[in-house]
């Protein structure tokens, strides 16, 4: 069976070999390293020969391979809490820090960890609401 297997191989008929390694093998336990060493060598071989396909097709149809890689990830969120005493901070997204929810068990309000942004900073990147902006008698400006 062995024979086979590796015959097929140096034939370079791939869909064989895997079909064989899908059935059931004789003991595989029973094979010396270095037996286990070449098929693990052939088998390499035969995935690095797929990919190179694999890659030949994709570039066919205008693809990158390295197209989406990294696309789930997210963008950095500045902290919106910060401890006094230890400099510990939350973003305010994801569950609430724990830092955090022990002070606010201890009777602190969150407001009170609130990082304070200039003025002007704030308003700057702020995206706009739509609404007037209010003066003191609630008319608009």
């Amino acid at each position: 069976m062995l024979q086979s297997i590796f015959e097929n191989l140096l034939r370079g008929a791939a869909t064989s070999f895997l079909a064989e390694l899908i059935m059931p093998t004789p003991n595989i336990k029973s094979l010396s390293v270095a037996q286990l060493l070449a098929l693990r060598d052939e088998i390499d071989k035969q995935l690095q020969a797929r990919r190179a396909e694999l890659q030949a097709q994709l570039a066919q149809i205008g693809g990158d391979e390295r197209q989406g890689i990294g696309a789930a990830k997210g963008v950095k969120v500045p902290p919106k809490y910060r401890h006094p005493g230890t400099g510990e901070t939350w973003t305010g997204r994801g569950g609430v820090a724990g830092w955090l929810a022990r002070e606010i068990a201890a009777g602190k309000k969150r407001e009170d960890f609130l990082i304070s942004a200039p003025a002007e900073d704030a308003r700057a990147n702020r995206a706009p609401t739509g609404r007037w902006p209010r003066s003191g008698s609630g008319a608009p400006a």
